[in-house]
């Protein structure tokens, strides 16, 4: 038997489901930019990113997105990967985290020595399990 996993089907990005996306943005993907680059507009994404956009975006509070994109424009993220990696970090529930205590530990996450980094996202891992 072949494990390759095949590729997501070619998706019609505008079509069901859009109008969700449009809601989570605050406004229409095709405009939506992050450090001068248009990252969700549909020239721009393969068919996987195209999936990824849908399926992660679709339930998220747009104002967990409007938070999402302001962090990622001020890490300088500017790839669609990985501002979705900050929107579903941003939109988490984590039991009872507020989403102050998770936006610290966004800006904590990114500005300190990796060393730093890597042992503080250990002792979050413990907290959290």
């Amino acid at each position: 038997m072949n494990n390759i996993t095949k590729p997501p089907p070619v998706i019609n990005y505008k079509g069901k489901g859009y109008d969700k996306v449009i809601e989570a943005l605050g406004g229409d993907p095709e405009d939506i930019e992050v450090n001068g680059k248009k990252i969700f507009a549909e020239k721009n994404l393969d068919n996987l990113q195209k999936h990824r956009v849908h399926n992660i975006l679709k339930d998220k509070k747009p104002e967990d997105v409007k938070v999402a994109l302001e962090v990622s424009e001020k890490m300088g993220l500017n790839n669609p990967h990985d501002v979705l990696e900050i929107v579903e970090i941003v939109s988490a529930d984590v039991k009872g985290m507020s989403k102050f205590v998770i936006i610290l530990f966004l800006f904590l996450f990114f500005s300190f020595s990796f060393i730093f980094i890597i042992l503080f996202s250990i002792s979050i891992f413990y907290l959290i399990n």
